[in-house]
């Protein structure tokens, strides 16, 4: 028999009723959606988003197999990081993180771990770079920078570090031109290490690129675009 469990939920969550009222509503359909994995959304080296036509607010983010994983947080502490980071800043934000839940089908151990969260209404750099989309009008690089930089500033005083910071993981949104940072399935809390942008898991080294080379990098990109433009 299939079925979700193991879930923890958010403060988001508790407070949403809508989305509550959904989740409950719909498991069947979620557990439908998990089933036959269609209408996806996007798809990073540790997991694929999906979203459901029967609600538009959300989307789930459902984890590759172990084996394909190079690297990633457990899902609850990601969202974790996700419910640290709601409204730190005025110009940047992070998508809402309501609950996470294993999926298994027919009682099969190998449970598929989702994180359901805000769907968001955006586009992301790298798909505008790709021509999926076009930049807002009168879009600044260095406006751009600052902001993301500034958000990267108070997001380090928490202690927590992206590590992935690329064109895919920076949206716009489609009608206000609001910026978002998602995925934190690389991110860490540091506890005070002399770098957080270096792990040993399993007696194997981990090196991460600074988020703020990340995004010098990903400006100087986006500058080439808009001449070639």
């Amino acid at each position: 028999m299939s079925e979700i469990k193991h879930e923890i939920t958010t403060p988001d969550f508790e407070r949403n009723e809508r989305i509550k009222t959904f989740y409950e509503r719909n498991k069947k359909i979620i557990e439908k959606l998990l089933e036959e994995i269609k209408n996806k959304l996007g798809e990073g080296a540790t997991a694929e988003v999906y979203f459901l036509d029967s609600n538009e607010e959300i989307c789930l983010k459902i984890l590759k197999p172990a084996k394909e994983l190079p690297y990633h947080v457990p899902l609850e502490q990601e969202m974790n990081f996700l419910s640290q980071l709601q409204n730190i800043d005025e110009e940047v934000r992070v998508p809402k993180p309501y609950l996470t839940a294993d999926y298994s089908e027919n009682g099969d151990e190998n449970a598929i771990r989702f994180l359901l969260m805000e769907k968001l209404n955006a586009l992301s750099i790298r798909d505008i770079l790709e021509g999926k989309g076009e930049l807002p009008a009168g879009f600044n690089v260095a406006s751009f920078k600052g902001k993301i930089s500034n958000f990267l500033e108070k997001m380090h005083e928490k202690n927590i570090y992206h590590r992935d910071l690329h064109g895919g993981n920076i949206m716009i949104d489609n009608k206000t031109g609001d910026l978002y940072v998602i995925d934190f399935g690389a991110s860490t809390k540091d506890f005070g290490s002399d770098n957080p942008y270096t792990e040993v898991r399993l007696e194997n080294s981990l090196s991460f690129t600074e988020d703020e080379v990340n995004l010098t990098e990903l400006c100087l990109t986006l500058k080439k675009y808009m001449v070639d433009k």
